[in-house]
């Protein structure tokens, strides 16, 4: 489910299989954003098509710049025909443009980076059927990870992180 979080094209992932005998796939996993809307697509997307920061500023380089924000909270409803439940998810999406020193540093490598960073923290849990029944967990607990467009590294944080990082050739690992 973290996956629909932070891709920002991505509404919907189905996983299927081919079972001994069947002439077709069988849903055995999926996940979907739910009351997506044109404007929550146009949210979503909105980071992505932001140029603003790649315009020139004097106050970027000399001064304050508002930093470009975006909150937003998605419901992920997640399903598991196995196991006959389904969950629904509550996220609260934190993202930002950088501004001065993030910005220069962006403008200068020219397209390389983009100065932009995302935080997923997730509300709440409630399953319906299987073994939960309808119960609802405030604030469940994550072991956040780590993504740059896919996933990088568990963090330990009860967030997920992500960012549009450039990994060098001469990077110390």
């Amino acid at each position: 489910p973290a996956c629909l979080v932070g891709l920002e094209a991505v509404e919907r992932v189905l996983v299927a299989a081919w079972r001994a005998g069947e002439a077709d796939m069988t849903t055995t996993f999926s996940t979907a954003l739910q009351a997506v809307t044109s404007e929550l697509r146009a949210c979503r997307l909105s980071m992505v098509n932001n140029k603003e920061w790649q315009r020139f500023n004097m106050m970027s380089l000399f001064g304050t710049v508002p930093p470009i924000r975006l909150q937003m909270e998605l419901t992920v409803a997640t399903r598991d025909e196995e196991r006959q439940a389904t969950l629904l998810d509550r996220w609260v999406v934190c993202q930002t443009l950088g501004t001065r020193q993030a910005r220069k540093m962006a403008q200068e490598h020219k397209g390389r980076l983009v100065p932009f960073a995302s935080v997923a923290a997730l509300l709440s849990r409630r399953e319906l059927g299987g073994a939960g029944g309808g119960n609802e967990l405030v604030a469940p607990e994550l072991d956040g990870s780590l993504f740059s467009y896919v996933f990088v590294e568990r963090t330990g944080l009860p967030v997920h992180l992500n960012g549009w990082v450039e990994v060098l050739d001469d990077a110390l690992v």
